[in-house]
């Protein structure tokens, strides 16, 4: 019972969280790391939203943060838009802060073999110390388009409304 409890949570955390932090957030919102902020602000995202970059002090008029140990409030997902070789760092950072689930963007794991598959291990070993449920890497994020939870940095479509999606690694897909 305790486990079915934890893991509805985690279902409800990932796609209906009371707030948001992109980790490597860009002012740019062309590029990756942009996108996601772009996306929460233009659906009109409800929660609160956590920019984390230490190159800027304010993204669209919202304060960013170093890092996330400097967010003051509870994170409940992360998103995480850093390269391959800061991810393990990310994930043992959010774990540390008591973040619940997180979305991994970033490529160069094991779908690139050779050294991505070693940094996969990697991740994996750091997931498990952290306690942090990840969603990735190397995904393309989820969307739930009736709370405006936009955790993807895919283009979005214009419709107001549209169903719930999930884009997962195919052999993550159930």
């Amino acid at each position: 019972m305790i486990v079915r409890l934890a893991m509805k949570n985690a279902i409800r955390v990932l796609l209906s969280p009371r707030s948001i932090a992109i980790l490597g957030a860009s002012a740019d919102f062309n590029k990756i790391n942009g996108r996601t902020l772009k996306a929460l602000l233009d659906k009109k995202y409800a929660g609160e939203i956590y920019p984390v970059n230490p190159k800027y002090a304010a993204i669209a008029d919202i304060k960013c943060y170093p890092d996330v140990a400097s967010i003051l409030g509870a994170v409940e997902l992360a998103v995480v838009a850093v390269p391959a070789k800061l991810v393990v760092q990310a994930i043992h950072e959010l774990g540390a802060k008591k973040v619940d689930t997180a979305v991994v963007f970033s490529s160069g794991f094991a779908e690139v073999g050779g050294d991505g598959i070693e940094r996969e291990r990697e991740l994996r070993a750091a997931i498990w110390e952290s306690g942090v449920r990840v969603l990735g890497p190397n995904c393309l994020g989820l969307i739930n388009a009736f709370e405006n939870v936009m955790a993807t940095f895919g283009h979005m479509p214009k419709s107001p409304r549209m169903p719930n999606a999930i884009s997962l690694k195919p052999e993550l897909t159930a």
